[in-house]
């Protein structure tokens, strides 16, 4: 049987279908991102290091085809370093114990670049494409869209604010060997210490300062604070994909600039429209209304 990819005519992104289901009436399709395949790929033992030819220029898409070009690749997918010199240059490393898709992910969340998978069809490949998230920051005349239970159109308004696990400065223990990441930025500090993983073998102290720099902004990407205000417009009122969504909760208090960056479809017995609202309208890997067409390989 024939494995079954789906492409976005639009973003040329690529899914796997990898689950289907018949009853009779119903066709349910279940799938991921093709980069998410990438966690059925373990990683070996490495350092990445900005030294030797890498100097200055180890960018964070660099490393991220790094690792996947250096952990048996799908024959398919092409992840090319030139094409994403990407974020900042950094030094990280891999451990036995890992997944391709484990430090992929945790690079992107570490360092807001962002990635997806995009279908060549001149080549019958797909390729890694790697890019920085930055916010949207001007204003699209009659797109904003006004979302407040004052005005009597929204459903499930909830609202959490959680800085239990809420860290800013964090102090990584090495062999023989400690670094400070500051990201307190002259505010209070929350501090945090903890051992590295991560050996020193023949490493510089140089070369090894910086796996254990890098090693602390990852874990402080994991330690941030957390505020998350969702809303869902009630039946009947229309968003759109990428819209700008100005939500606002009189009862708490409290009012947010978001964006639409997912539409559900759903036809059941009736129809009806669920949406996802974040706040980095370039995500592209989350703006998602359909997935079209499909490729067979």
């Amino acid at each position: 049987k024939s494995t079954v990819y789906v492409v976005r005519n639009d973003t040329l992104q690529v899914a796997y279908i990898n689950k289907k289901e018949f009853d009779g009436q119903k066709l349910t399709l279940e799938g991921i991102g093709v980069e998410g395949l990438l966690a059925k790929r373990f990683t070996l033992e490495k350092d990445y290091l900005p030294t030797g030819g890498n100097a200055g220029n180890n960018r964070v898409g660099a490393v991220m085809c790094d690792i996947i070009n250096d952990n048996a690749p799908f024959s398919w997918l092409r992840a090319e370093r030139g094409r994403n010199m990407t974020g900042p240059s950094i030094a990280t490393y891999t451990e036995l114990t890992g997944n391709v898709y484990k430090y992929v992910k945790m690079l992107s969340e570490a360092y807001d670049v962002g990635f997806r998978c995009v279908y060549d069809e001149a080549s019958n490949t797909v390729n890694f494409v790697t890019y920085e998230v930055v916010p949207y920051e001007v204003e699209i005349p009659g797109r904003v869209y006004s979302l407040s239970d004052e005005l009597d159109n929204v459903k499930e308004l909830t609202y959490e604010h959680d800085v239990s696990k809420y860290y800013n400065y964090v102090r990584v223990v090495g062999e023989n060997l400690t670094q400070i990441v500051d990201q307190s930025e002259g505010k209070e500090r929350y501090e945090y210490s903890f051992k590295s993983r991560s050996r020193r073998k023949s490493l510089s102290a140089e070369e090894y300062a910086s796996i254990l720099y890098g090693e602390g902004v990852q874990e402080l990407a994991k330690r941030r604070a957390k505020e998350v205000f969702e809303v869902q417009p009630k039946d009947g009122q229309h968003v759109e994909l990428g819209w700008e969504a100005v939500s606002i909760g009189k009862n708490i208090n409290v009012a947010t600039l978001s964006f639409c960056t997912e539409v559900r479809e759903i036809w059941e017995t009736t129809y009806k429209r669920e949406y996802t609202f974040g706040y980095r309208a370039d995500n592209k890997d989350d703006l998602v209304i359909q997935l079209q067409g499909e490729l067979y390989a």
